[in-house]
Protein backbone atom coordinates (compact mmCIF):
# COMPACT_ATOMS: atom_id res chain seq x y z
CA UNK A 1 0.00 0.00 0.00
CA UNK A 2 1.35 3.28 -0.89
CA UNK A 3 1.51 6.27 1.92
CA UNK A 4 -1.10 7.94 -0.41
CA UNK A 5 -4.00 5.32 0.47
CA UNK A 6 -2.93 4.56 3.94
CA UNK A 7 -3.41 8.72 4.48
CA UNK A 8 -6.45 8.76 2.72
CA UNK A 9 -7.71 5.58 4.70
CA UNK A 10 -6.80 6.63 8.17
CA UNK A 11 -8.37 10.65 7.54
CA UNK A 12 -11.67 8.77 6.48
CA UNK A 13 -12.12 6.23 9.22
CA UNK A 14 -10.44 9.12 12.10
CA UNK A 15 -13.32 11.70 10.58
CA UNK A 16 -16.00 8.90 10.90
CA UNK A 17 -14.87 7.82 14.29
CA UNK A 18 -15.58 10.99 15.80
CA UNK A 19 -18.96 11.21 13.98
CA UNK A 20 -20.04 8.25 15.33
CA UNK A 21 -19.07 9.70 18.84
CA UNK A 22 -20.49 12.45 18.07
CA UNK A 23 -23.98 10.86 17.23
CA UNK A 24 -23.53 8.44 20.35
CA UNK A 25 -22.46 11.40 22.59
CA UNK A 26 -25.96 13.09 21.56
CA UNK A 27 -28.12 10.62 23.04
CA UNK A 28 -25.95 9.68 26.32
CA UNK A 29 -27.88 10.61 28.61
CA UNK A 30 -26.08 10.98 32.41
CA UNK A 31 -28.26 10.83 35.31
CA UNK A 32 -27.10 12.19 38.58
CA UNK A 33 -27.88 10.73 41.81
CA UNK A 34 -29.87 12.90 44.57
CA UNK A 35 -27.73 13.85 47.35
CA UNK A 36 -30.38 12.38 50.53
CA UNK A 37 -30.47 9.06 47.66
CA UNK A 38 -27.57 7.88 49.11
CA UNK A 39 -27.42 4.89 52.12
CA UNK A 40 -26.36 5.38 55.47
CA UNK A 41 -22.90 4.46 55.88
CA UNK A 42 -22.47 5.15 51.83
CA UNK A 43 -19.23 6.76 50.70
CA UNK A 44 -20.24 10.17 49.02
CA UNK A 45 -18.39 12.42 46.55
CA UNK A 46 -19.26 15.62 45.13
CA UNK A 47 -19.16 19.38 44.28
CA UNK A 48 -21.23 22.06 46.02
CA UNK A 49 -21.21 25.22 47.02
CA UNK A 50 -20.94 25.96 50.66
CA UNK A 51 -24.08 28.53 52.39
CA UNK A 52 -23.39 28.12 55.73
CA UNK A 53 -20.56 27.45 58.54
CA UNK A 54 -21.03 27.00 62.21
CA UNK A 55 -18.03 26.62 64.50
CA UNK A 56 -18.17 24.78 67.62
CA UNK A 57 -14.84 24.32 69.16
CA UNK A 58 -12.97 21.41 67.19
CA UNK A 59 -16.12 21.01 65.21
CA UNK A 60 -17.19 22.24 61.80
CA UNK A 61 -20.43 22.04 60.34
CA UNK A 62 -20.78 23.52 56.41
CA UNK A 63 -24.46 23.78 54.64
CA UNK A 64 -23.35 22.61 51.19
CA UNK A 65 -25.86 22.48 48.12
CA UNK A 66 -25.84 21.31 44.83
CA UNK A 67 -29.40 20.72 44.21
CA UNK A 68 -30.50 20.68 47.51
CA UNK A 69 -28.71 21.83 50.94
CA UNK A 70 -26.74 18.93 52.80
CA UNK A 71 -24.71 19.12 56.41
CA UNK A 72 -21.19 18.30 55.90
CA UNK A 73 -19.52 17.72 59.04
CA UNK A 74 -15.45 18.07 60.08
CA UNK A 75 -14.09 17.09 63.48
CA UNK A 76 -11.93 19.58 63.10
CA UNK A 77 -11.28 23.21 63.36
CA UNK A 78 -10.32 24.66 59.65
CA UNK A 79 -11.19 27.70 58.21
CA UNK A 80 -12.84 27.94 54.55
CA UNK A 81 -14.51 30.71 53.10
CA UNK A 82 -18.40 30.63 51.08
CA UNK A 83 -17.64 29.33 47.85
CA UNK A 84 -17.27 25.90 45.89
CA UNK A 85 -15.78 22.81 47.37
CA UNK A 86 -15.03 19.32 46.71
CA UNK A 87 -16.53 16.88 49.56
CA UNK A 88 -15.50 13.23 50.15
CA UNK A 89 -16.87 11.31 53.25
CA UNK A 90 -19.77 8.81 54.66
CA UNK A 91 -23.29 9.45 54.74
CA UNK A 92 -24.65 9.55 58.68
CA UNK A 93 -28.22 9.29 59.77
CA UNK A 94 -28.38 12.25 62.76
CA UNK A 95 -31.68 13.37 64.71
CA UNK A 96 -33.46 12.11 61.05
CA UNK A 97 -31.20 14.34 58.60
CA UNK A 98 -28.65 12.94 56.08
CA UNK A 99 -25.53 14.62 56.96
CA UNK A 100 -21.82 14.11 55.58
CA UNK A 101 -18.89 12.92 57.86
CA UNK A 102 -16.35 14.62 55.43
CA UNK A 103 -13.05 12.69 55.08
CA UNK A 104 -11.98 15.55 52.78
CA UNK A 105 -12.69 19.09 51.84
CA UNK A 106 -11.05 20.78 49.20
CA UNK A 107 -11.37 24.47 47.92
CA UNK A 108 -13.16 24.05 44.04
Amino acid sequence: MNEKTLLKVSLISSILGVVVLAVFSADAKISEKPLFAYEEDGDISFYGNIEKISKRGNLTVFSVSRNEVLDVVVFEDINFSEGAVFVKGTVKDYDGKKEVIAERIEPK
